[in-house]
C-alpha cells in the first residue's frame, strides 16, 4: 500500500478519507511507519551525503521561465536552499546491479556495464534553480527513455550551471568514476568493468569540458572548426581532440580554458542530448514558419488565434 500511495501520488488526506470509509484498508499510521522503516533501511544502504559549498555557488538573475510551478514543491525547495546532496554511485551500483542480473539485463559472462552520466539545471519557481546529475545503465534499453525511476540521482543542489560550483559538488563523483574506469568493481563476487558516457545539453557539456561559450570563434566541443568554416560542406569534420592531451594541458585546443571535469570519459563518449538538439531545430523551424506567414501578410488576429488554439490542443502553454 505504501508503494501504491507513492507511485500513484495519492495524497495523505485523500487516503485518510478512503480508510475511514473502507475498514479493510491499512490505517495511515501503519503506512507512515512502513515508510519510515523503508527510509531508514535505504539511508543505511545508500546514505545521502551533504556537500559544503560555502560561497562556491554563484546565484544568477533568473530571467527564464520556471520549469516547476507547483507551489508546494517550490516552498520545499526554497526551504532547502542550504542543502547540497550527493549519493555514492558505487553504493547505488551495489544495490541495483544484482536485480539487473536477475532480470537478465546484465550478463555476468560479459561483465561490462555501460553507464551514462547526465546533468541539467531547471528553474523552480522564480526564486531558485537546482542542478541535478543522474546515472543510468544503458544496458537497460527498455527503461532508458520512458521511465525516470531508472535514472538514479547522484548529485542535487541549488545553484546555477557554472564551472566552479560543479567542480566542488562533483569531487566525490569524479573520484568514484576514476576508480570505476581504472579498476572496475566487484559486486556479488563478480568483477565488472565499466564504459562511461556523458550526455547533456550543449551548455552543460561545455562547462564540464572547460570550454568557452557557443558564440566564440572556436565553438565545437569535438573538433577545431571555426565560425567561418561552418558553411563548408566539403570538409569531413571528425573528432580531433584527445582527452589525455586536454587533461595535461587544458588550453591545448582553441576555445578550452579550464581542465575537463570528467577526464576519464573520452571525447567520443561526450554526447549532446538528442532532446535538446531536437528542441533547438524545432525552434528554428517554428521561427521560419512564422516568418513565412508574416512575409505573406497573413499574420493577423485570426491566424494567431488559430495557432494558439492548435498548440493548446497539444497541452502546451503558448501565447504571442
Amino acid at each position: 500500500m505504501t508503494y501504491v500511495q507513492n507511485v500513484k501520488n495519492i495524497p495523505h488526506d485523500a487516503y485518510h478519507h478512503l480508510a475511514a470509509i473502507e475498514s479493510t484498508l491499512l490505517r495511515e499510521y501503519a503506512i507512515s511507519q512502513t515508510r519510515q522503516e523503508i527510509n531508514t533501511c535505504m539511508e543505511k544502504l545508500i546514505p545521502i551525503n551533504f556537500i559544503d559549498l560555502n560561497s562556491a555557488i554563484i546565484q544568477e538573475d533568473l530571467s527564464e521561465e520556471p520549469d516547476i510551478i507547483d507551489l508546494t514543491i517550490i516552498e520545499q525547495v526554497v526551504n532547502a536552499t542550504e542543502k547540497r546532496a550527493y549519493r555514492s554511485i558505487k553504493k547505488i551500483l551495489e544495490y541495483i546491479v544484482p536485480s539487473y542480473v536477475n532480470e537478465e539485463k546484465l550478463d555476468p559472462e560479459i561483465p561490462v556495464i555501460h553507464l551514462r552520466i547526465s546533468g541539467d539545471g531547471r528553474n523552480v519557481g522564480w526564486k531558485v534553480k537546482h542542478i541535478m546529475i543522474t546515472v543510468v545503465l544503458l544496458d537497460d534499453s527498455m527503461n532508458l527513455f520512458n521511465k525516470s525511476d531508472y535514472h538514479y540521482t547522484i548529485v542535487l543542489f541549488l545553484g546555477t550551471e557554472n564551472y566552479l560550483t560543479l567542480k566542488v559538488v562533483t569531487t566525490a563523483l569524479i573520484q568514484e568514476l576514476q576508480e570505476l574506469s581504472n579498476t572496475g568493481m566487484v559486486i556479488n563476487d563478480i568483477f565488472w568493468r565499466f564504459e562511461l558516457f556523458f550526455s547533456s545539453d550543449w551548455k552543460f557539456l561545455s562547462i564540464c569540458l572547460g570550454f568557452n561559450a557557443a558564440n566564440f570563434n572556436y565553438f565545437c566541443l569535438w573538433c577545431e572548426i571555426t565560425k567561418n568554416q561552418r558553411g563548408n560542406g566539403k570538409s569531413n569534420w571528425m573528432i580531433s581532440k584527445s582527452m589525455s592531451v586536454l587533461s595535461e594541458n587544458p588550453t591545448a585546443y582553441p576555445g578550452h580554458k579550464l581542465p575537463p571535469l570528467f577526464n576519464m570519459i573520452s571525447f567520443k563518449n561526450h554526447i549532446p542530448d538528442k532532446l535538446h538538439i531536437m528542441l533547438r531545430i524545432t525552434d528554428h523551424l517554428w521561427e521560419l514558419v512564422l516568418q513565412e506567414i508574416k512575409n505573406k501578410g497573413l499574420f493577423n488576429d485570426i491566424t494567431q488565434n488559430i495557432i494558439i488554439k492548435e498548440i493548446k490542443n497539444l497541452k502546451i502553454r503558448f501565447e504571442f
